[in-house]
């Protein structure tokens, strides 16, 4: 999307380039395509830093996400296992045997 807006600006600054006399009656024109130009570059590159800022953020939250999620299940299957009654939970070896005796 943003990079349909950069083309069509540009088309659109080229566009003022072969008619800038038009714009202000003079020579002067290309202080506006100037100023044109400086603002795209300026609105580019605030654009990609908020882009790489934003895929941060969101790899950022993927990850802690994945981590939650992850800690959630294990913690569940040990409430799971801790709420086991007595009898189905197996007894180690040793304390079997001293039953037996």
């Amino acid at each position: 999307m943003a990079r349909a807006m950069t083309k069509q600006l540009s088309v659109r600054v080229a566009a003022v380039t072969e008619d800038s006399e038009s714009l202000t009656g003079s020579s002067g024109g290309t202080c506006i395509l100037d100023i044109s130009q400086g603002l795209l570059g300026t609105v580019t590159e605030q654009l990609e830093s908020a882009r790489k800022a934003e895929l941060q953020s969101k790899q950022n939250y993927d990850m802690k996400k994945q981590s939650l999620e992850d800690e959630i299940k294990y913690a569940n299957g040990d409430l799971a296992e801790t709420k086991k009654p007595e009898e189905q939970t197996p007894r180690p070896r040793q304390q079997q045997i001293e039953n037996l005796r």
